[in-house]
C-alpha cells in the first residue's frame, strides 16, 4: 500500500484519536496532522472523510487551547459543507463550533454573524417553534444584548410568542 493511501490517513487517525481520548493531545497532533497531509493528497476536500479530519484537527486544538488553530479549520470545513447536498446538520454543527470558539475567546461580535446564517439555515429545516430554533433566538439575543445592541437583542425574543404560540 502506498504511504499517501487513505486507509494510511485512516489508520492514523485512528492512533490520534487513542491518544487524545488518553488526554495525551501532543501525541496525538502529529498524528492527526499527517492524517491531513494524506487525506489533502490524496481525497477531495468534498470527501465526508476530509471534512471530518478537519472537525477532528478543530477538536484537537480546541483542547490544546489553540483557539486560532481550531478556528482555522473550522473556517475551512464550513464553506466546503456549504456546497455538498444534505448537510444542515454537520453546517450548523460547524458553525456553532466556530461561534462557541469566538465566544470563549471573547470575540462575539465574529459569532453573531455565525449565530444569524444558523437561523437562516434552520428556519429551512424546521418549524419556527422547534426547541433549536427557539435557543438560536435566544443566544442570538443574548449576544446582541452583550454588544448593547437591544433593538435586535428585543427583536429576537419578540419572535418568541410567535413561535410558541403566545
Amino acid at each position: 500500500m502506498p504511504p499517501e493511501h487513505p486507509d494510511i490517513a485512516t489508520s492514523l487517525n485512528d492512533l490520534g484519536e487513542l491518544y487524545y481520548r488518553q488526554g495525551d493531545a501532543d501525541k496525538a497532533e502529529p498524528l492527526f496532522t499527517q492524517m491531513m497531509d494524506i487525506r489533502r493528497k490524496s481525497l477531495s476536500p468534498g470527501h465526508p472523510d476530509f471534512i471530518a479530519g478537519l472537525f477532528y484537527m478543530a477538536e484537537l486544538y480546541h483542547s490544546m487551547g489553540r483557539l486560532e488553530d481550531a478556528a482555522s479549520q473550522l473556517h475551512e470545513a464550513i464553506p466546503l459543507l456549504e456546497h455538498l447536498p444534505d448537510n444542515q446538520a454537520e453546517l450548523l454543527f460547524a458553525r456553532q463550533s466556530l461561534a462557541n470558539l469566538y465566544m470563549e475567546d471573547d470575540r462575539h461580535e465574529k459569532a453573531i454573524p455565525l449565530y444569524e446564517a444558523m437561523l437562516t439555515t434552520q428556519s429551512e429545516l424546521s418549524r419556527p417553534e422547534s426547541p433549536v430554533m427557539l435557543r438560536l433566538l435566544d443566544d442570538l439575543g443574548m449576544l446582541y444584548l452583550g454588544q448593547d445592541r437591544l433593538d435586535e437583542a428585543a427583536a429576537c425574543w419578540a419572535k418568541w410568542p410567535r413561535c410558541t404560540g403566545g
